[in-house]
């Protein structure tokens, strides 16, 4: 870059919270989990400015790109670009409200430093067409807990006439789907904007001011100003109400002190006049729990459209490449070659949902209140009959406990390029949200035995 020929610095500061978990990897497994977060000298989870910097680059037309965020040399050009953008890593805020730069810092409240630095572990369990677990399919991973808050710098070294591609730069932020770390697809990597402040320095004249601001992201700085940042009103976005009809859960790994199945909990950080602590135990829809279903029905009533039956289709486990490539282009897809060398095809799906917290889980009494409503549970003795005798087979009594009923379960999808999606593809994605909406595609844990039927709404934003 010739800075002879600039004559603006544009500044940004950001402060966001991660509304659902994230996990940017660090390429490592421990004893508990498959997949850790990266972490800082301290033990705390940052965003590397390389993960912030490619996430809002893919926003951006490849001329964009290229014009902002430099490219390597290529065979028609003589030399590299280098970037107009600079990025610094997101680090942690502790449980003040102050950024954790320095080393031997902690949160300053030691059930926010432990589940900071342990995370949250989530389980999967990877579903095959017949709705049950397919062969190693089974895994886990850390993650950092959703209420995290962080905080990093954007600078932007140009020229005046580049303001509209800084604010742009900056509206990224505020789209619905942006999102950060693996998993963006499955309800994770979500993120609002807490504070923005920005200044823009006029080179040379105020090359003393930028020469004299702290890079430390607690200090003030002279001259920023708060930034309002309107919502994208260009994104599809779907909202949904569910009421739950009867019992339903969504499965945790394993039971509690009450039952050998329960619901899924978490934990999450909630932020008070900008002071943290750790939340109860929340009732938690991963939204894994969410997608599955719809996108085998909406599978279901895609085939339907196509003509495509189970007793014609040349492969019944796929039915056929044609129907795959279109849910995958809507839901996405990771395809495992057999061959021992080859690498797994990927398709990134336009869809992403979001996980869920309800509020507090029922304690002992079986009731918990929230600004929501009220949440019930109840405990249900379940035993495995011998088809032969009629009889109870050995060792086969159990129980789960569910929620009973509850107060709506409110949730947004957001839909990306919504416009290139082909018109059955999208008319059986909005029928199969219509029979979830009306009690005809159960969700959650025991669906088969008539849990997680759910009544409500879906409509798109306007």
């Amino acid at each position: 870059m010739n800075y002879l020929t600039c004559d603006a610095i544009f500044t940004a500061r950001i402060m966001m919270e991660a509304s659902t978990p994230f996990s940017i990897s660090s390429g490592k497994e421990d004893i508990f989990t498959d997949s850790e977060f990266v972490r800082d000298a301290n033990g705390y989870p940052f965003i590397p400015g390389t993960s912030l910097a490619g996430s809002i680059r893919s926003f951006f037309s490849e001329e964009e790109s290229n014009y902002l965020f430099g490219n390597s040399r290529r065979e028609n050009e003589e030399e590299a670009k280098d970037s107009k953008v600079i990025v610094s890593s997101g680090l942690v805020l502790d449980s003040m409200g102050k950024v954790v730069e320095t080393l031997g810092t902690n949160t300053k409240n030691d059930l926010i430093d432990k589940i900071l630095k342990n995370g949250i572990i989530r389980h999967h369990v990877k579903i095959n067409h017949q709705g049950t677990a397919t062969d190693m399919g089974k895994f886990s991973e850390t993650l950092v807990p959703a209420g995290t808050r962080f905080s990093f710098e954007l600078q932007m070294i140009s020229t005046d006439k580049d303001e509209p591609l800084w604010n742009k730069l900056i509206q990224v932020l505020a789209n619905p789907g942006f999102r950060l770390g693996g998993g963006s697809r499955k309800g994770m990597g979500k993120f609002k904007i807490i504070s923005l402040r920005e200044r823009k320095y006029r080179i040379p004249d105020e090359i003393p001011q930028f020469s004299a601001r702290s890079s430390s992201l607690n200090a003030e700085i002279p001259g920023d100003v708060e930034k309002s940042i309107q919502k994208n009103t260009e994104i599809s976005v779907l909202d949904i109400v569910l009421k739950p009809e009867y019992f339903w859960f969504f499965g945790a790994p394993q039971g509690d002190i009450h039952s050998d199945m329960t619901w899924l909990k978490e934990k999450k950080i909630v932020w008070k006049e900008n002071q943290a602590r750790l939340s109860d135990d929340q009732i938690t829809i991963p939204a894994t729990g969410i997608k599955g279903p719809l996108r085998h029905r909406t599978k279901f009533y895609y085939a339907l459209k196509k003509g495509q039956f189970a007793d014609k289709a040349q492969n019944i486990e796929f039915l056929s490449a044609q129907l795959e490539r279109g849910i995958s282009s809507l839901f996405g897809t990771v395809e495992e070659n057999e061959a021992p060398e080859s690498k797994a095809v990927a398709v990134r799906g336009k869809l992403l949902f979001s996980d869920l917290y309800l509020g507090k889980s029922p304690n002992e009494n079986a009731i918990s209140e929230n600004s929501e409503g009220m949440f019930t549970a109840k405990i249900l003795n379940h035993v495995a009959i011998d088809r032969f005798t009629g009889g109870a087979v050995d060792g086969a009594l159990y129980s789960e406990r569910a929620l009973f009923h509850g107060p709506e379960i409110k949730a947004e999808i957001v839909l990306l390029e919504k416009a290139s999606i082909e018109k059955d593809l999208l008319e059986a994605f909005e029928q199969a949200l219509t029979d979830m909406t009306s009690g005809k595609l159960p969700m959650g844990a025991g669906v088969n035995r008539g849990n997680g039927l759910f009544q409500g709404e879906w409509k798109w934003r306007e």
